[in-house]
């Protein structure tokens, strides 16, 4: 039967040699003492176990559970409900860590790199960030009144296909600008603003409203408290 010194092993099985030992220490090795310099000698067994705990390792078992599967008969059956286990957990971490995940790009969207506002201001954001009602109320507020216009104009586009005429577009023309104002104006009164520099709320001029760049989720402000220029975050009226 073939035999290897603890080095030997250790290389065998692409490991470090104090691996080998520490496993042995815990008793999932078995090794014996040879020569006078009390060298420790590991049999084919000891191999096959190293290169089991190896596989179990990288599958995220502890010490503990690896002790029992080792001195279980039906041991790969013990693998497989473990692995279960692990599975589940692992999945539920992966839940939470992409839940987690989720909390910190939103809080730093709320909150700039440069903020200057004090650290009690984190209560007030976070209670914002979190209302799940803000962004519905945000989307209700904008989608029920943009709604008509959107199916206005698609119709008048339509009809004037099937006719082959642009009349029908140049005749509602009028009504989708008016009704573009008026929801811009009714948008503008239901949202005001969080600045993410000093974590204040403030209501910007309609010009400066209208007139900035914008995203889905923020509109380049100057805010009014601190006079800030950044990425601010919409605020519907009520909500805090």
């Amino acid at each position: 039967m073939t035999t290897y010194q603890t080095g030997e092993l250790a290389k065998s099985c692409n490991v470090s040699v104090r691996t080998v030992q520490y496993y042995d220490k815990e008793g999932l090795l078995q090794s014996n003492q040879q020569g006078n310099d009390q060298r420790r000698i590991f049999d084919e067994i000891s191999k096959e176990r190293l290169e089991i705990i190896i596989i179990l390792k990288s599958l995220n078992f502890g010490l503990k559970d690896i002790k029992a599967i080792l001195n279980d008969d039906n041991g790969l059956k013990v693998v497989r409900s473990l692995v279960t286990q692990q599975e589940r957990l692992l999945e539920q971490k992966r839940d939470e860590i992409h839940e987690t995940l989720k909390q910190i790009h939103k809080f730093k969207h709320y909150v700039g790199e440069d903020v200057e506002a004090p650290l009690p201001k984190i209560i007030e954001t976070h209670q914002l960030m979190n209302d799940s009602a803000t962004e519905t109320r945000l989307l209700k507020c904008i989608g029920k009144r943009f709604i008509p216009l959107v199916l206005l104009q698609y119709s008048s586009l339509l009809v004037s296909i099937l006719k082959q005429t642009w009349k029908p577009i140049l005749y509602t023309f009028p009504l989708l600008f008016g009704g573009a104002t008026y929801l811009a104006n009714i948008i503008y009164k239901d949202l005001k603003y969080l600045c993410p520099h000093c974590q204040q709320i403030f209501k910007p001029s309609f010009t400066q409203w209208a007139s900035a760049k914008h995203t889905p989720r923020t509109r380049q402000l100057t805010c009014t408290h601190c006079h800030t220029q950044s990425h601010c975050i919409p605020v519907v009226e009520g909500t805090h």
